[in-house]
């Protein structure tokens, strides 16, 4: 097996949660009150205001719906060419996010539609392991 790094290790881990074990994991977090955010914060909660203890660390499922989607034609990004497709999501914890998408062509999506976190591989580090970094699939296998 490859070595795998995450290239942000702070927004995703490699690993999977229990209900989807072999998809990466999103790293958020959840206030007692029951908010759930995305990406970790560390200020506080964005819905009652606590902080400190009353923030605990979580790891999210990858799954989530489509809400909207569009194909960038322009990319001023050297690591990532257009033309690529980027999502906001509903993930099933409750939280909407933007993704990219593994998928090149519209065709192949729609509204509402179920994705699965992925990862897709961004280089290598100067110890040969494979630098990956986070993308939404449609396909519930890998």
């Amino acid at each position: 097996m490859i070595d795998q790094i995450a290239l942000r290790p702070s927004v995703f881990s490699i690993r999977g949660t229990e209900e989807l074990p072999d998809r990466p994991s999103l790293k958020g977090c959840q206030c007692k009150c029951g908010y759930v955010f995305f990406p970790r914060q560390y200020f506080g909660c964005e819905s009652c205001g606590r902080f400190g203890d009353d923030i605990e660390n979580i790891e999210m499922s990858g799954r989530g719906k489509i809400r909207e989607f569009a194909t960038v034609h322009r990319s001023q990004r050297k690591d990532l060419p257009a033309p690529y497709i980027v999502a906001t999501i509903v993930l099933d914890a409750g939280v909407v996010i933007r993704g990219l998408l593994d998928v090149t062509d519209e065709k192949q999506l729609s509204i509402g539609q179920t994705v699965y976190s992925t990862l897709s591989s961004v280089g290598r580090d100067e110890d040969g392991r494979e630098i990956v970094d986070l993308r939404f699939s449609i396909n519930q296998s890998n």
